[in-house]
Protein backbone atom coordinates (compact mmCIF):
# COMPACT_ATOMS: atom_id res chain seq x y z
CA UNK A 1 0.00 0.00 0.00
CA UNK A 2 1.73 3.20 -1.26
CA UNK A 3 5.10 1.44 -0.92
CA UNK A 4 4.83 1.43 2.89
CA UNK A 5 5.65 -1.74 4.79
CA UNK A 6 3.54 -2.96 7.71
CA UNK A 7 6.12 -1.88 10.29
CA UNK A 8 6.27 1.65 8.86
CA UNK A 9 2.47 1.83 8.87
CA UNK A 10 2.40 0.79 12.54
CA UNK A 11 4.94 3.49 13.42
CA UNK A 12 2.81 6.10 11.64
CA UNK A 13 -0.33 4.92 13.46
CA UNK A 14 1.40 5.02 16.86
CA UNK A 15 2.73 8.52 16.15
CA UNK A 16 -0.74 9.66 15.05
CA UNK A 17 -2.23 8.18 18.22
CA UNK A 18 0.33 10.01 20.38
CA UNK A 19 0.10 13.34 18.52
CA UNK A 20 -3.68 13.47 17.95
CA UNK A 21 -4.85 11.40 20.87
CA UNK A 22 -7.25 8.48 20.99
CA UNK A 23 -10.31 10.74 21.29
CA UNK A 24 -9.74 12.69 18.05
CA UNK A 25 -8.08 9.93 16.01
CA UNK A 26 -11.36 8.76 14.36
CA UNK A 27 -12.19 12.35 13.35
CA UNK A 28 -8.74 12.79 11.83
CA UNK A 29 -9.05 9.46 10.02
CA UNK A 30 -12.42 10.47 8.52
CA UNK A 31 -11.01 13.85 7.49
CA UNK A 32 -8.00 12.19 5.90
CA UNK A 33 -10.27 9.76 4.03
CA UNK A 34 -12.36 12.68 2.69
CA UNK A 35 -9.24 14.52 1.57
CA UNK A 36 -7.85 11.45 -0.20
CA UNK A 37 -11.22 10.83 -1.88
CA UNK A 38 -11.34 14.45 -3.08
CA UNK A 39 -7.80 14.20 -4.46
CA UNK A 40 -8.65 10.95 -6.24
CA UNK A 41 -11.75 12.57 -7.81
CA UNK A 42 -9.72 15.57 -8.95
CA UNK A 43 -7.17 13.26 -10.59
CA UNK A 44 -9.98 11.38 -12.38
CA UNK A 45 -11.44 14.66 -13.67
CA UNK A 46 -8.01 15.79 -14.84
CA UNK A 47 -7.40 12.54 -16.70
CA UNK A 48 -10.83 12.69 -18.34
CA UNK A 49 -10.12 16.30 -19.38
CA UNK A 50 -6.89 15.14 -20.99
CA UNK A 51 -8.81 12.45 -22.88
CA UNK A 52 -11.25 15.10 -24.14
CA UNK A 53 -8.31 17.22 -25.30
CA UNK A 54 -6.92 14.27 -27.27
CA UNK A 55 -10.30 13.68 -28.92
CA UNK A 56 -10.56 17.36 -29.81
CA UNK A 57 -7.11 17.20 -31.39
CA UNK A 58 -8.23 14.26 -33.53
CA UNK A 59 -11.36 16.14 -34.63
CA UNK A 60 -9.30 19.24 -35.45
CA UNK A 61 -6.85 17.15 -37.51
CA UNK A 62 -9.73 15.58 -39.43
CA UNK A 63 -11.13 19.07 -40.07
CA UNK A 64 -7.75 20.25 -41.36
CA UNK A 65 -7.55 17.28 -43.72
CA UNK A 66 -11.06 18.00 -44.98
CA UNK A 67 -10.26 21.67 -45.55
CA UNK A 68 -7.08 20.73 -47.45
CA UNK A 69 -9.02 18.28 -49.60
CA UNK A 70 -11.67 20.89 -50.34
CA UNK A 71 -8.97 23.45 -51.15
CA UNK A 72 -7.32 21.01 -53.59
CA UNK A 73 -10.57 20.45 -55.48
CA UNK A 74 -10.80 22.51 -58.66
CA UNK A 75 -14.44 23.44 -59.41
CA UNK A 76 -13.63 24.06 -63.09
CA UNK A 77 -12.12 20.60 -63.49
CA UNK A 78 -15.15 19.05 -61.77
CA UNK A 79 -17.50 20.89 -64.14
CA UNK A 80 -15.51 19.75 -67.16
CA UNK A 81 -15.57 16.16 -65.89
CA UNK A 82 -19.31 16.36 -65.32
CA UNK A 83 -19.87 17.69 -68.83
CA UNK A 84 -17.75 14.88 -70.33
CA UNK A 85 -19.71 12.24 -68.43
CA UNK A 86 -23.00 13.86 -69.46
CA UNK A 87 -21.98 13.85 -73.14
CA UNK A 88 -21.01 10.15 -73.05
CA UNK A 89 -24.38 9.03 -71.65
CA UNK A 90 -27.01 8.22 -74.30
Amino acid sequence: MFGISMSELLVILVLALVVVGPKDLPKVARWLARVLRAIRNMVKEFVSALNIDEELKEVNEAGKELRETMRDLNPGALKDEYMTVEEKEP
